[in-house]
């Protein structure tokens, strides 16, 4: 109570946060965060802080309109911290992960409009991640201008790892397979010119690359538990020819691993 008293204190006095307000506002931030993680299991902060609405008052701080002395880096460091807390808050706690869902339109205007701060972006869709995580109910219910941002993310700002990450949630893993989210997700992929164009640039080349590693893996779970649609989509996509001439020609073994994913999703193991 007293360190959201004290953020309280310190935006109701003042629009604007000079270099030593900066530095208060994110230590208390992080202090809250690293309550949440001090406990096995996380649920006892995390039901603590549900019970006071904190989670509420963390996002009523993202919504303020504020300065800082050190002009949008001081801005991205407040909201990389809040967003940080978020992340935890909702971490494997589906009451907490609903309720910050009802936030997410907001978020991801977010993702777009601090796209040039350094690190912003990434922290909120690590958020988004972690809101979406493991969570059947929300996944289903997903729509595509949810995943629209990140598909824009992919085409203007591409080749971040943490973005394909997002879609892999949302299709979910470990045999929890969400079909109408493999569809969908391949859907805007190829649909898209600009990150069809970047598709087109990835497949077949075999240098190390997580980016590239992670797309093609992102494509075969695309097309994971038998969905033919998606399989279809993916062979005309990439070859098997070109499946077995980098399995072939590559040393590295993560390439392998993902090529080798991709033909036992597209082309064995199908519907």
């Amino acid at each position: 109570k007293n360190l959201m008293f004290q953020l309280g204190n310190i935006f109701s006095s003042a629009d604007h946060l000079d270099d030593s307000k900066l530095e208060e506002v994110v230590e208390l931030i992080s202090e809250l965060t690293t309550y949440i993680y001090s406990f096995d299991g996380y649920q006892y902060a995390q039901d603590l802080f549900y019970n006071m609405f904190i989670y509420e008052q963390i996002i009523e701080i993202i919504r303020h309109p504020f300065y800082t002395d050190k002009g949008d880096e001081g801005i991205a460091m407040i909201i990389i911290a809040c967003y940080e807390f978020l992340e935890a808050f909702v971490q494997d706690n589906s009451r907490n992960q609903e309720v910050i869902a009802e936030h997410i339109g907001f978020m991801l205007h977010q993702i777009l409009y601090h796209k040039d701060l350094h690190g912003v972006s990434n922290q909120i869709t690590s958020c988004v991640i972690e809101i979406y995580k493991d969570n059947v109910n929300l996944c289903s219910g997903i729509s595509d201008s949810i995943l629209q941002p990140f598909i824009t993310m992919l085409s203007e700002h591409g080749r971040s790892t943490i973005f394909l990450d997002f879609f892999r949630t949302i299709i979910g893993e470990n045999g929890n397979i969400l079909k109408q989210n493999q569809n969908r997700v391949l859907n805007l992929l190829v649909s898209d010119n600009h990150t069809r164009m970047l598709l087109n640039f990835e497949i077949g080349v075999i240098d190390d690359d997580s980016y590239r590693v992670g797309l093609i893996d992102l494509l075969a779970l695309c097309a994971e538990g038998k969905n033919y649609y998606t399989e279809v989509s993916c062979q005309k996509m990439i070859s098997l020819e070109t499946c077995l001439s980098v399995c072939m020609e590559a040393d590295n073994l993560r390439i392998k691993s993902a090529y080798a994913f991709f033909i036992d999703e597209v082309y064995l193991n199908t519907e």
